[in-house]
């Protein structure tokens, strides 16, 4: 590879492994805030995957250019480089990116998280244009398979909020003023009344 590309593609790895980074984060917070909010994402994460990659190679989707093997697919095992005929970066990104928005906006926590989601769509973007740039894939799988995430994104928490289990639901951004306390421990003091007409007839 030459120097001139290495910028590139040190942005192309990047945008690579941010999927990843993104179920570490879901994981880690419920480790942290231990709930199972994390888990419940990682579920709808890996059923898209698998619907993905199942429609990708049920549907003849084949890239009729040759593809930058460097950039488009830098990790192979024994010479078997990709597992899908759609790019699961873009269906990952499609979920996530549905699956955290449309809480906001049922909720009206867009104000706390807009950087958040202009982030979301920055990386579709960018991932979007280097993923066609270097013909990993054709517009036609790329925009595919983000539709099919986000489908699936919407699908998924929709069902969720209609539950009646709304603590195993990510809201990003929820500011802390709006935030529960138990009430503090409260003394009172009482008194006693006297019966004034008892005692004047005595």
């Amino acid at each position: 590879m030459d120097t001139i590309n290495i910028i590139p593609f040190i942005g192309f790895f990047i945008l690579k492994i941010a999927p990843i980074f993104i179920v570490f984060y879901f994981i880690l917070d419920s480790i942290m805030q231990v709930n199972i909010k994390g888990i419940t994402f990682i579920i709808g994460l890996i059923f898209t995957i698998v619907l993905t990659t199942l429609v990708g190679n049920s549907i003849s989707f084949l890239n009729k250019e040759e593809p930058n093997k460097d950039f488009c697919f830098p990790i192979s095992i024994n010479n078997f480089i990709n597992i899908s005929n759609l790019p699961l970066s873009q269906s990952i990104y499609g979920f996530t990116l549905l699956y955290l928005l449309i809480p906001a906006l049922k909720y009206q926590f867009m104000g706390y998280n807009t950087i958040l989601f202009i982030l979301f769509l920055f990386l579709i973007g960018s991932d979007m244009i280097l993923l066609h740039k270097y013909k990993c894939f054709n517009m036609k799988q790329i925009i595919f398979s983000l539709f099919v995430g986000a489908i699936v994104g919407i699908m998924y928490i929709s069902v969720l909020l209609s539950s009646n289990v709304k603590n195993i639901i990510y809201i990003p951004g929820i500011p802390q003023s709006q935030t529960c306390d138990l009430p503090k421990r409260k003394g009172y003091k009482c008194k006693i009344r006297e019966n004034t007409d008892e005692n004047e007839n005595q």
